[in-house]
């Protein structure tokens, strides 16, 4: 009977709110027929009319999801190799581990309401809360404190099920009724399972110990490279801000105002559509319905939400539309307007730093998708279920007959109780940590505390988009151009100008074709 209770034990040990979330999986997964990727609102969102490039090139299905992700029939990879499928074409496995919660399918279930609600975030510049739950020192505030800790994930399921487990055991042995003394001489067969949960005991805690030292690791490489994806949005709002354009007062030229002004929409654009890249809560917006919130938010233009649309590449177009408006800037004069050495300083730091920003930001997706081995995860998981369920046999011949009945009982089911908090309590903090996050439906809550809240690393760098702009209004004296270089300037690109233009006359009167009268008057637009 012992070894049936602990078989049925081991096969529902998993936490009851890994189930709840499994069955909330399966039961929110778009059903055939259903939509799957407009907002599922009374007012969908029309599909755009082209579809993903990317995927047409690699022969995939045309669709209209999210940016980046285009379903397919059957095994995607034998589709892009050309395999022959002998499996045959199946349902996408939608519980492949990746960024968005193992749920490719994250972005597509948010109604209007929730879209206005996380687009508001998204361009919202008030910084709610901290990026992660502060603390302080003191041992009696630690031990006040509930929301954010792993206390509160652990003891209302996981301590729970393992105590009353332990109830069950101790009154296999210990309960007064039928063939008592049969049972109660069984606690004296129990020497092999105390011996090896002794053994084991040190093996569990020196590897539990090890995983979570390498899920803080991995979390704070996380955290890191978070921090320097916001350092460089900041490098090159600092760069474009103190080398803009001014005028004779040390303010901005009008040009050069409004190039910052997009500059820093398009910073807080790519912030947006980088994390909705790596986040199950922000996802929705990489959607045709979310970009069309964010176009509603000002976040985005008509003209960009179509051409995200069509490219299908998400975060890295605005990177493009970064780089191209800061070197057209600097071949208009905007930047650095003065000696060519100054330009091409200013051109290698922005392409120094716009490249770091590329690949700082893509690592995290990278960081993502390795956190951790299955294999590792599944072996430290059976291991600590395991050493808890032995839990109360090896307490209770450790016991024997030295005490009461009642005594012994009692002891077994406390000393189960603190070996899973302690035990449980370290594994579920490994696992919570390499989801920095929060992107899996394994917290009770969403707003655990556990997770880096990405709503305020978005409203941060809202703030630093304009940070650079509004402190540069006013420089020093020093920091002026010199009196008159303004006008000089100006005089400078009027003549300019004005001999292209002489020169493009010149060929207009010369016998050289409509042809060459319509590419002279091309070129006169341009330059004027």
């Amino acid at each position: 009977m012992g070894f049936v209770l602990v078989v049925a034990m081991l096969l529902g040990s998993a936490p009851a709110r890994q189930g709840a979330r499994l069955r909330l999986g399966a039961a929110r997964r778009p059903q055939r027929g259903q939509c799957r990727w407009q907002a599922c609102d009374p007012e969908p969102e029309t599909t755009p009319a082209v579809g993903n490039p990317i995927a047409n090139l690699l022969g995939g299905k045309e669709g209209s999801g999210p940016i980046g992700l285009r379903p397919a029939d059957g095994n995607p990879i034998a589709n892009i190799l050309g395999g022959s499928g002998k499996e045959g074409p199946g349902p996408i496995d939608y519980d492949v581990a990746g960024p968005n919660s193992n749920d490719r399918w994250s972005g597509s279930r948010a109604t209007t309401q929730q879209l206005r609600d996380l687009a508001e975030q998204a361009t919202s510049t008030r910084e709610p809360s901290p990026i992660i739950p502060q603390w302080l020192p003191a041992p009696t505030w630690l031990w006040r404190q509930w929301r954010g800790t792993i206390v509160r994930e652990v003891l209302p399921c996981d301590v729970l099920v393992s105590t009353l487990w332990a109830v069950v055991v101790a009154a296999f042995f210990y309960c007064p009724g039928p063939h008592f003394v049969w049972r109660a001489g069984l606690t004296r067969h129990l020497i092999a399972v105390e011996r090896v949960w002794s053994l084991a005991s040190s093996l569990v805690s020196f590897i539990l110990s090890f995983f979570l030292t390498q899920s803080y690791t991995f979390w704070r490489e996380v955290y890191v490279v978070v921090r320097q994806v916001q350092g460089r949005l900041n490098d090159v709002g600092l760069l474009v801000a103190s080398s803009v354009r001014r005028d004779d007062n040390g303010s901005y030229t009008p040009e050069a105002d409004e190039f910052l002004r997009v500059l820093g929409r398009h910073v807080r654009l790519y912030n947006i559509l980088l994390y909705a890249s790596v986040t199950t809560r922000f996802a929705p917006l990489a959607t045709p319905a979310g970009l069309t919130q964010l176009v509603q938010s000002g976040a985005l233009l008509e003209d960009e939400r179509s051409a995200l649309l069509e490219a299908s590449t998400g975060q890295n177009a605005v990177l493009l539309w970064l780089s191209a408006e800061c070197f057209s800037a600097l071949t208009r004069g905007q930047l650095a307007a003065g000696s060519a050495s100054c330009k091409s300083g200013l051109s290698t730091v922005l392409l120094d730093k716009l490249t770091e920003l590329r690949s700082t930001a893509a690592s995290i997706s990278d960081k993502l998708s390795g956190r951790m081995p299955l294999a590792y995860t599944q072996l430290v998981q059976i291991l600590v279920d395991l050493f808890v369920l032995t839990s109360p046999f090896a307490l209770i011949h450790s016991v024997g007959s030295r005490v009461p009945p009642l005594v012994g009982a009692v002891g077994a089911v406390v000393g189960t109780a603190l070996v899973a908090f302690f035990h449980r309590s370290l594994l579920n903090l490994a696992k919570y940590l390499l989801d920095p996050f929060g992107n899996t439906e394994l917290y009770r809550t969403k707003d655990s505390g556990i997770s880096i809240n990405v709503a305020t690393i978005l409203q941060e760098t809202n703030l630093g988009s304009e940070r650079w702009r509004i402190s540069g209004q006013w420089v020093p004296r020093r920091a002026r151009p010199p009196a008159g270089t303004e006008a000089a300037l100006q005089a400078v690109e009027a003549e300019a100008a004005s001999k292209v233009a002489n020169n493009i006359s010149v060929l207009h009167s010369s016998e050289g074709g409509a042809d060459s009268r319509s590419k002279a008057d091309a070129e006169l637009e341009t330059v004027q």
